[in-house]
């Protein structure tokens, strides 16, 4: 969160800031597309900065039995990836598979 955090409370709140100026203009559709617009991309930062860590964490602690913080060392959330990495072409496959033609 230290890292990545920062860079996406930064980009949300360039883009509210950037959607802002929506809502001045004098024709209300578009004023009304600006507040949806601002609020958007703060609802996103608020949830990803609150919402999905906690669930992360859940998750990791439901598939792996620890958590996945520092102490949770090589079997955390990256063990999770090394041990789904045998079935990677089955993964693909099924991807694909479900893509629109």
């Amino acid at each position: 969160m230290n890292h990545a955090g920062r860079a996406v409370v930064f980009s949300g709140l360039t883009v509210a800031i950037g959607l802002l100026s929506m809502i001045v203009l004098p024709v209300p559709m578009l004023r009304s597309v600006g507040y949806g617009g601002v609020l958007v991309p703060l609802m996103s930062v608020a949830v990803a900065i609150t919402l999905l860590p906690v669930i992360l964490a859940t998750v990791a602690r439901a598939w792996t039995g620890r958590g996945c913080g520092p102490s949770a060392g090589p079997a955390g959330v990256l063990g999770l990836g090394a041990r789904r990495l045998p079935h990677r072409w089955l993964a693909a496959l099924a991807g694909f598979g479900i893509l629109p033609r």
